[in-house]
């Protein structure tokens, strides 16, 4: 795939609302045929280098940002998968801080569940107490972290 479709891939996947692209923790608006970044938060343009155009074309294909601050850990207390087709669907419940915790809906690559389950911890939808009960019972649900 040459640059100019990968630029086109990325920019369609953005549009079309198949998910959120991140480099260096900023969410992408868009990418322009000369190789400049624009953020949804506005700043700065950025100027790609191969790397991080790769970087974001494998985010189109379910994979982590790979220039991204590093990942917090979190304490996982369980994680459930669903593998439909080609996509990796995983939800995690972690401790978080005063004793509660929370559930989060998210996609993976699929390759590594430890960093699969950071992944989505860090990135992935919360669910509602509701939710996060019904995959994971034993956690105390009066304990949910509610936002």
């Amino acid at each position: 795939m040459n640059d100019v479709m990968q630029i086109i891939r990325i920019n369609a996947y953005i549009r079309h609302s198949k998910g959120k692209l991140y480099l260096f923790d900023k969410e992408v608006l868009c990418v322009a045929l000369d190789g400049t970044c624009t953020f949804v938060d506005g700043g700065a343009d950025v100027e790609l280098t191969d790397v991080q155009r790769e970087d974001l074309l494998n985010q189109t294909f379910g994979q982590a940002p790979a220039t991204r601050a590093p990942t917090p850990e979190y304490k996982v207390l369980g994680a459930r998968w669903f593998t439909p087709r080609m996509d990796t669907i995983g939800i995690v419940a972690v401790e978080t801080f005063n004793d509660t915790w929370k559930a989060f809906l998210g996609t993976a690559a699929g390759h590594d569940q430890t960093f699969d389950e950071q992944f989505v911890a860090s990135w992935g939808a919360g669910l509602s107490p509701e939710e996060a009960h019904g995959f994971f019972p034993h956690p105390d649900i009066k304990a949910y972290k509610k936002e």
